[in-house]
């Protein structure tokens, strides 16, 4: 969409100066774990276009979001320097963890190890990731069933697929008649 070469990382939301690496299968069990979010990483020459580019779709002033999910930047902890501003930072974390907490999870192996999510199909140019983002929820028009769909880590094969409860009963429907329903919609 913003015609950059970017990258989007599921990273945890680093909420002071001095943040220490800790494997969630280490901490303790009283300690929840860490809160993530997407990092938008790109080639530093480039950070103030990519940035001016990303405010025109999330910025504050926005209304309508590509995929329907509103979504604010947020800059890096480390780079937030009033006191009050930290102090908000909390209220970001807090509501990220709302949101994640809520999102459910669905998974797929049914796909060829050599089919990627993001390869162009050479007639209608449009990839695995946009056919199955484009299905519409039938609960809110207008908006996808999906919020997210990623391949699952160290799979050649598996899918992971993210939404919102209010789509569950939709997204498993989809996820689990998946082969037949591309074959019918998007052919081979």
């Amino acid at each position: 969409m913003l015609k950059e070469n970017i990258g989007v990382r599921w990273r945890p939301v680093r909420t002071s100066n001095n943040f220490r690496r800790t494997k969630e299968s280490n901490l303790p069990a009283n300690r929840a774990p860490p809160v993530r979010a997407l990092h938008v990483e790109c080639d530093s020459n480039h950070v103030q276009r990519i940035k001016h580019k990303l405010a025109k779709l999330y910025g504050s002033t926005s209304k309508r979001f590509p995929d329907g999910t509103k979504m604010r930047l947020i800059p890096p902890y480390n780079t937030v320097i009033s006191a009050e501003s930290k102090e908000k930072y909390g209220i970001v974390v807090a509501r990220q963890a709302a949101f994640t907490a809520k999102l459910c999870t669905g998974q797929s192996w049914e796909f060829s190890q050599n089919l990627l999510l993001d390869q162009k199909n050479k007639d209608s140019g449009r990839s695995l990731r946009t056919v199955l983002m484009d299905i519409q929820s039938s609960k809110f028009p207008g908006f996808p069933v999906f919020h997210s769909i990623d391949k699952a880590w160290g799979s050649d094969n598996g899918v992971n697929f993210n939404f919102l409860p209010e789509n569950e009963s939709e997204a498993r429907m989809y996820i689990s008649g998946l082969v037949p329903y591309l074959r019918d919609t998007a052919g081979e």
